[in-house]
């Protein structure tokens, strides 16, 4: 029981972002998906896979001010970009 009210306790900031909405749900975003993704990549590193982690990132960073910034987004062509450098490096 006692987990489950820590588990309620550790959303109540999340629901907080989301009725407020606008830059700093964005904000909580880009924060939930960065530390989701440094777990991902260490969970890869522990079975001696070595992902490249910048760009991960760096779809994270773009994603974040896509969302702030309101932009249209073209996912063909980020997936594009991304898998050419992925075999450059």
């Amino acid at each position: 029981m006692l987990t489950r009210v820590i588990a309620a306790l550790a959303l109540v900031p999340l629901f907080i972002f989301i009725l407020i909405g606008g830059v700093p749900l964005y904000i909580a975003e880009i924060a939930i998906l960065a530390m989701a993704l440094r777990e991902f990549y260490k969970a890869f590193n522990a079975k001696n896979i070595h992902p490249i982690e910048n760009i991960g990132y760096i779809f994270i960073a773009y994603i974040g001010l896509k969302n702030i910034l309101n932009l249209s987004i073209d996912y063909i062509c980020i997936i594009h970009v991304f898998y050419n450098l992925s075999f450059k490096m």
